[in-house]
């Protein structure tokens, strides 16, 4: 009975992980869209830090072997499972979206930096007719 105990706490933990992952992911999507890189690689770490926690979840998990489910455990699993295809989800999403933001802010750099270099050729073009005369020079 005690290792039936250590099994459904040890799958609540795995609950816990998969909801942190999922806030960690949600927070990831926002600053994507926000354009925002100051946070990222804190969360960056913290994901992959939750990450490594739950291989080590499962390797406990494993550990426990399969002894009898009882109904408890077999509701967390069940509850782990959709937790998981939302994670998967979301994390596709996330995804998708990141790629299409980095295609937008490309084109917006690509378009910023020909105008630019158009303005810098024409104001050139004018320095250099102008450089080393005076303007008001009489004549």
């Amino acid at each position: 009975m005690a290792q039936a105990e250590v099994k459904v706490g040890l799958l609540r933990h795995k609950i816990e992980i998969l909801e942190a992952l999922a806030a960690n992911l949600a927070t990831q999507c926002w600053a994507i869209q926000q354009e925002t890189i100051k946070g990222l690689p804190r969360l960056l770490k913290e994901y992959d830090r939750l990450f490594l926690e739950l291989t080590e979840n499962e390797e406990r998990l494993a550990d426990c072997g399969e002894e009898r489910r009882t109904s408890e455990a077999a509701l967390l699993q069940e509850e782990i499972e959709k937790k998981q295809l939302r994670l998967m989800q979301a994390s596709s999403h996330l995804l998708q979206k990141a790629a299409l933001e980095k295609a937008s802010v490309s084109g917006r750099l690509k378009s910023r930096n020909v105008k630019r270099q158009v303005r810098a050729q024409y104001v050139t073009s004018w320095a250099v007719l102008t450089r080393g005369r005076l303007i008001n020079e009489k004549g």
